[in-house]
């Protein structure tokens, strides 16, 4: 992943969540092209219900889902099988993908959790929504720094976009190798 990031560009940091983001849906996409959903707007409040039933649905399926919420953190879900999920994510200024994976022990998540802490996330109560963005977003390394970052304001579901790739070998077992 270091490697993809800096191909792209020298200058990218590769904490990035935009750009591990961009990275990972370039590899699983390959060109395919994706289905979205715009969650908020000038002309569109945001309704937790209806991003939650959203993503419900969509981690019941098999496609990898690219997420964007705000204050401004990005990350994808692959929905690994009926009752578990992966997050792949960097987290700006405090891990990469590869601490994240080697170092977050949250791979898999079991699909109810990711599901309740998402649901969470939308709490306009700090007490509610900073545990649930520690669980889905905090490496051991990095707990402080996600509690300061989703304490400050309320997030919402800014979009949510989807394909469908290969995600599963003859095993069944997942893998990035579309």
């Amino acid at each position: 992943m270091r490697d993809a990031l800096a191909r792209r560009n020298s200058t990218v940091n590769p904490t990035s969540c935009f750009a591990t983001m961009e990275i990972l849906s370039e590899a699983i996409c390959q060109g395919r092209p994706m289905t979205g959903q715009t969650f908020n707007g000038a002309d569109r409040p945001f309704v937790p219900k209806k991003a939650i039933d959203t993503m419900t649905r969509l981690v019941a399926g098999d496609a990898a889902i690219f997420v964007s919420v705000a204050p401004d953190h990005h990350f994808t879900v692959l929905p690994l099988s009926d009752r578990e999920i992966a997050i792949m994510q960097g987290f700006q200024g405090c891990y990469g993908i590869d601490e994240w994976i080697n170092e977050s022990g949250k791979i898999p998540m079991l699909t109810k959790v990711f599901l309740d802490c998402f649901d969470k996330l939308f709490s306009p109560d700090a007490g509610v929504r900073v545990p649930a963005a520690i669980v889905l977003f905090a490496t051991p390394g990095s707990v402080e720094d996600v509690a300061a970052y989703f304490g400050v304001q309320a997030s919402f579901v800014k979009s949510m976009s989807t394909a469908s790739p290969n995600l599963f070998q003859a095993d069944g077992k997942a893998s990035l190798a579309a």
